[in-house]
């Protein structure tokens, strides 16, 4: 698809334009592998407030509700989006267990990440 192109070369805008176009069009209501191509694009961007905001769209679009790539994505763009964002990564988690979703070691590797660049990995 075009946003998973997008996710690939980290052209985060383009993302989020072909996310804005398609949630605009009845006909074509973008999936949760949309949503999650497009916050994966934002976190290769470091464009990690993008990334926080498409997911909280995706949770407030119904049918649909973030899933496991949803939440790792979403941590993987707040490793990368500096040293202030660990709090966020953690809170992510304890999200994703509440949903009775299990991490999985690329979501841990994330969160590991997150929590090293911020230097809180004793917390």
């Amino acid at each position: 698809t075009a946003a998973a192109a997008c996710e690939r070369s980290g052209d985060w805008q383009q993302a989020l334009a072909i996310l804005e176009l398609q949630s605009d069009r009845h006909d074509l209501e973008p999936s949760i592998v949309t949503y999650n191509a497009v916050i994966s694009a934002c976190g290769r961007g470091r464009a990690w407030e993008a990334a926080l905001a498409v997911f909280a769209k995706a949770q407030s679009t119904p049918p649909l509700a973030p899933d496991r790539a949803s939440f790792g994505a979403l941590i993987a763009a707040c490793a990368r989006g500096g040293s202030e964002r660990w709090p966020i990564a953690i809170s992510l988690l304890e999200e994703l267990q509440k949903q009775n979703l299990r991490p999985n070691l690329a979501i841990l590797g994330s969160l590991l990440r997150s929590c090293e660049v911020g230097k809180s990995w004793a917390t």
